[in-house]
């Protein structure tokens, strides 16, 4: 299982971003792939504002995006994960969102097993307190 913060996953559609390559190609693994729900509205954000002047590549690169995200598995936002987070966020000094992902992994982990479970994650500081959590971690290297 393939656990993405949104950090490395939006890497993956835009060339020349640093790990683009790293990130295709585990984009492409075969496997089942994970993310927070909040995967879908910061990658929507994060694509809008960088493309924002070219309205085709912007509909584009949503369009790749939400055929690859049909294929994952999404966890949801409730009570007992926002606690989780707000725990992760003080403890690591996370932002929320990154709290929010890692809480999400962490919790998806702890379903499934470990058993081949990776964490990627282009943030350091996330990628720091994903360690300390005891996940494996990959951040995306460039090429």
């Amino acid at each position: 299982m393939i656990f993405w913060d949104t950090s490395a996953f939006v890497r993956g559609y835009a060339t020349g971003e640093p790990g683009y390559g790293h990130v295709r190609s585990l984009l492409l693994r075969s496997g089942d792939h994970a993310a927070s729900l909040l995967l879908r509205p910061e990658c929507t954000g994060a694509v809008t504002r960088r493309f924002r002047p070219d309205r085709v590549r912007v509909r584009t690169l949503l369009d790749l995006m939400q055929e690859h995200l049909k294929e994952f598995v999404f966890v949801g936002l409730d009570p007992a994960l926002a606690a989780s987070a707000t725990r992760l966020a003080s403890e690591h000094r996370l932002r929320g969102a990154d709290a929010v992902h890692l809480a999400s992994a962490l919790t998806l982990r702890r379903e499934i097993g470990r058993r081949g479970f990776l964490f990627v994650t282009a943030d350091h500081e996330q990628a720091e307190a994903g360690r300390k959590q005891g996940l494996r971690v990959v951040v995306p290297r460039p090429a």
